[in-house]
């Protein structure tokens, strides 16, 4: 979804640059960027936040913005799920999908989009859209919670498909105590 391009080129309209303002007063880093070339060939400007391991893409469409995570499943792991029963895969892909529709704020979408089998899966992307202002007192914890919303459902998603266990699953703060700190200044 990245594409490498001069950050100084990048143009944010108001939202987008309202996202960067707030991420930054967060203590988090970002980075200007585009996206890769869309079916028409142009690119869209892209906030990339960097929420402990993920990189968490920030777009904006109309006066709204997208905040969204992907999870890329490897062609190892494709192999291997295509070595499990079909029950087993059902079994999964139900998992899976509970998961990802386990909140209703998140929208949710495989690649490739015509899902045929678990072996064929290569991406998950969850994604919040959500309407942000200045003027709101609200929209800057509405803000950091969909960062943290998409990143919590996707890394369960992870965990579901064996991409790592629990115990092994990254985080995105170092204790506790400090998880209020970082997500709201």
């Amino acid at each position: 979804m990245l594409a490498a391009g001069s950050a100084e080129s990048t143009q944010f309209g108001p939202s987008l640059a309202l996202a960067e303002k707030w991420t930054i007063e967060t203590g988090r880093k970002t980075q200007r960027t585009q996206s890769d070339p869309l079916h028409d060939g142009t690119r869209i400007p892209l906030l990339v936040i960097t929420h402990g391991v993920y990189s968490v893409h920030v777009r904006e469409q109309g006066p709204c913005i997208i905040v969204g995570v992907q999870i890329r499943i490897n062609a190892d792991k494709r192999a291997k799920f295509a070595t499990l029963t079909p029950e087993v895969k059902q079994r999964l892909l139900l998992a899976l999908r509970g998961e990802l529709s386990s909140n209703t704020r998140n929208m949710f979408s495989y690649f490739p989009q015509m899902l045929t089998g678990l072996e064929l899966l290569e991406a998950i992307t969850v994604e919040q859209l959500l309407k942000i202002s200045d003027e709101s007192v609200t929209s800057f914890n509405r803000f950091c919670d969909a960062i943290q919303e998409v990143v919590t459902v996707a890394g369960k998603a992870a965990v579901i498909l064996g991409l790592f266990t629990p115990e092994d699953m990254p985080t995105t703060t170092a204790t506790r105590s400090a998880a209020a700190d970082s997500l709201y200044g």
